[in-house]
């Protein structure tokens, strides 16, 4: 059992190879930083091409509905035209 402690002793003392430990430790987080700032940036940009799209369906429907406004009234005025104008009542 204390052959053991001597090993973690010695594993503790020892100086060689500490940057690479140090630089493996750091190295996880650096990349799941730049990775969720990967993703990020890409829900961002889907997010725009979605909005995009609702802009454009908006667009689109009012532009729908104002042409049927149009069509309904310049029906409706030449509907109206075409009918015989009353006679004035003569007094």
């Amino acid at each position: 059992m204390f052959a053991h402690w001597n090993v973690l002793r010695s594993f503790g003392r020892d100086r060689c190879g500490g940057a690479a430990i140090v630089f493996g430790i750091a190295l996880v987080p650096a990349v799941a930083i730049v990775g969720s700032g990967a993703d990020y940036a890409r829900a961002l940009q889907e997010r725009a091409k979605l909005q995009t799209a609702a802009d454009s369906t908006a667009m689109a429907m009012a532009r729908a509905e104002l042409d049927a406004n149009r069509f309904h009234s310049r029906r409706d005025v030449a509907a109206n035209s075409d009918r015989r104008k009353p006679e004035p009542l003569h007094a």
